[in-house]
């Protein structure tokens, strides 16, 4: 888990994996909208996958544009050139998955994440983050998502005359590690 602190106030904050891909160079991929924007991604399986009856372009009404709320204000984006006059149809309906999910991800997003990019590499920086993968970079800026408990037995050291054989360490031990990883 992340954490950000923000006028004194320290946020919890989970950053899905693309982040960390992004903040490498990577460019997020219609793959990576499933951890970001599941449903979205569901829906895009089903225009890919649907076999009838009707046709794609019938049944999804789908153009090459995406429209946004801006405040109020609903904002057009042509993910072709005059995207509102082209239909998805079976033939173009990867290219528009492909397309909308590079503009979600990638094209929308641009300016602000240069920023948020910039930020971060000034803070943590270099020639060693290039060497990680985006999952290793998590693990770098996050540690792990859960804690090793049986190496915490192991190497635990106990004072004020408890052991690891006295029987409340033996009964807090064997009830920490029955717990289930949220509640530990």
């Amino acid at each position: 888990e992340q954490i950000l602190e923000y006028a004194g106030v320290i946020l919890d904050v989970h950053f899905p994996e693309v982040v960390f891909k992004k903040l490498l160079g990577g460019k997020a991929v219609f793959e990576d909208l499933k951890s970001v924007f599941p449903e979205l991604h569901r829906s895009f399986e089903q225009i890919l996958e649907y076999d009838g009856p009707g046709s794609v372009e019938d049944v999804f009404y789908a153009t090459f544009q995406v429209a946004t709320d801006f405040f109020g204000e609903i904002r057009e984006h042509d993910l072709l050139p005059n995207g509102g006059q082209i239909p998805v149809t079976e033939s173009n309906r990867q290219e528009y998955v492909e397309k909308y999910s590079d503009w979600l991800m990638n094209v929308s997003i641009e300016f602000a994440f240069s920023k948020f990019r910039d930020g971060f590499l000034s803070l943590c920086g270099g020639p060693a983050v290039s060497v990680f993968t985006p999952e290793e970079l998590e693990i770098q800026v996050c540690g792990l998502p859960h804690l090793d408990f049986y190496a915490l037995q192991s190497s635990a050291r106990y004072d004020g005359g408890f052991t690891h054989d006295t029987p409340v360490i033996i009964w807090l031990w064997r009830t920490v590690l029955g717990w289930d990883i949220e509640k530990k």
